[in-house]
């Protein structure tokens, strides 16, 4: 707007109420004070001694950890189990227990959730069955065996589908459960 603009704008204002006139400058004081407040005027520097030019993150990191591990959770909520299995899971669980065992485990930290995996399987070699895909070689050589605590405490075998969307995995996604045994692999160690 040019100078003429302004002029225009000045005296339609000095024609109206005065009142007009100090709540046009009371409107333009308040957005100098929200401007004002919101620039931060903390000086925050770098490894070097530079003066940072913004900052580096939003939130401090205990709250962005929580926040990531809340979108884990969410992400990895109860999924739907096995509807006909030969095994019968569902009779031996309730959603509710479920839900707590789904909770209990991403509670735990990554070390004991890999704990918790490698102690609920196990892996017997496979058996003896004559198959005629590929050659030999190509045989499985293991079996796993999906395990989960009852109610009373008991350890119940499970397919390995209810396995995984208990703990909210995708039925798919045995990623948990090869690399545990990966690493048991790697470190020798027997899990009982």
């Amino acid at each position: 707007m040019g100078s003429r603009g302004k002029q225009m704008v000045t005296l339609a204002l000095m024609n109206n109420n005065t009142a007009d006139v100090v709540t046009q400058d009371s409107v333009k004081d308040s957005d100098l004070v929200d401007e004002l407040a919101s620039s931060e005027p903390s000086v925050q520097y770098t490894k070097t001694g530079a003066v940072r030019k913004r900052r580096k993150m939003e939130e401090p990191l205990q709250v962005r950890q929580r926040n990531k591990l809340d979108n884990c959770k969410q992400k990895h909520s109860l999924k739907t189990p096995c509807v006909i299995c030969k095994k019968n899971c569902n009779s031996y669980f309730s959603n509710e227990h479920r839900t707590n065992i789904n909770t209990q485990y991403w509670e735990m930290t990554f070390t004991e959730k890999r704990t918790f995996v490698a102690c609920s399987i196990t892996a017997e070699p496979a058996e003896d069955v004559k198959r005629h895909r590929g050659s030999a070689n190509s045989r499985r050589q293991k079996t796993y065996k999906y395990f989960l605590k009852s109610t009373d405490g008991s350890k119940i075998e499970v397919c390995k589908h209810f396995f995984l969307t208990t703990l909210g995995y995708t039925k798919g996604n045995d990623r948990i459960v090869q690399d545990c045994f990966l690493q048991k692999k790697r470190c020798n160690f027997v899990w009982t």
